[in-house]
């Protein structure tokens, strides 16, 4: 596949943006693309350019469509080395004080957005102006809202519980929504937001036995 789009990563008009960009230019233009194209101009200058993106689209949906595409072309030009994507900052469906919250939805991908950009494992970040517009803490604050387990791992379960709770999760029993979790015996099931179902995470003291869905 990459050797399919390497002439349309080396056509003049991408060469010439990023030799711009390289050298710091503050304002580019490229005009005339279409959204697949334009998908394919973002995933070729991060790979040549070497360092994160961040792409502002009209709203949410726009992003998202960017998103899927550009994620393919990325893959394409890597050659399935990296199993890096781009990733999409989603807007609010409200706006401030209007008394509602967000849709659960869309504050479950800002959270594993946020989270994967402080980890430095988002190449690309698509982002509506909206959400561009926000305001955002430093980086270390979202990445320690998450922790990463294993088997075999040394954490005691009341850490644990109070990490959770502390970072938003809430108690549910059992466990149904993203944000739940609960504590029993041995036993911690958690819903985490990237996840399309619970986690059960089993202790033996202060040690993971397992962990599975």
């Amino acid at each position: 596949a990459r050797s399919v789009l390497q002439p349309v990563i080396e056509h003049s008009a991408l060469r010439a943006a990023h030799q711009a960009l390289g050298k710091g230019q503050a304002e580019l233009s490229l005009s005339g693309l279409t959204r697949t194209a334009k998908a394919l101009a973002i995933a070729g200058l991060a790979q040549e350019l070497g360092r994160p993106l961040v792409v502002v689209t009209s709203d949410n949906e726009v992003a998202e469509e960017l998103r899927e595409a550009t994620s393919t072309f990325l893959g394409w030009l890597t050659g399935g080395a990296s199993r890096a994507a781009a990733g999409v900052l989603p807007g609010l469906d409200c706006l401030p004080y209007e008394g509602r919250s967000p849709h659960p939805d869309i504050s479950e991908r800002r959270a594993v957005a946020l989270w994967n950009v402080a980890r430095g494992r988002t190449p690309i970040l698509i982002a509506p102006l909206e959400a561009g517009l926000g305001r955002y803490r430093d980086k270390s604050y979202y990445a320690s809202l998450a922790v990463e387990l294993k088997a075999g791992d040394e954490l005691s379960m009341e850490d644990l519980a109070e990490h959770l709770a502390g970072v938003g999760y809430e108690k549910g029993e059992p466990v149904r929504e993203v944000g739940q979790f609960s504590v029993r015996g041995g036993i911690v099931d958690v819903f985490p937001p990237d996840a399309p179902w619970p986690f059960r995470i089993e202790f033996f003291g202060d040690r993971i036995e397992s962990l599975r869905e």
